[in-house]
């Protein structure tokens, strides 16, 4: 399966599909037919790990009582603006080629 909801041109698209380049028509069947089963959401895919953990522009709320966690904005953002989340002490950075 392929978790890259990155189109050719840049663009992101709201929900991964599925499929791999190498499996001909793979695409088409998860997007088409099988789409309810296996879409993933692809919103918290634009928010990245600053390389500074205090570059960080929006923090978590987790509910103690609910199966509920809500992110906001800890610093002003500006339209376009890229997201930064610090993922966290216990967060495996070693596959990173600059590690925070």
């Amino acid at each position: 399966l392929s978790p890259d909801p990155t189109t050719s041109s840049g663009k992101i698209l709201p929900y991964c599909y599925g499929g791999s380049p190498s499996i001909p028509f793979s695409y088409t069947t998860f997007q088409y037919l099988l789409f309810p089963i296996f879409r993933k959401s692809t919103l918290l895919t634009r928010i990245n790990e600053p390389l500074v953990p205090e570059d960080m522009n929006v923090d978590v709320y987790e509910s103690q009582t609910k199966p509920k966690v809500k992110f906001y904005t800890c610093k002003d953002v500006a339209a376009g603006e890229e997201l930064y989340l610090y993922y966290g002490p216990n967060y495996d950075r070693s596959k990173y080629s600059n590690k925070p």
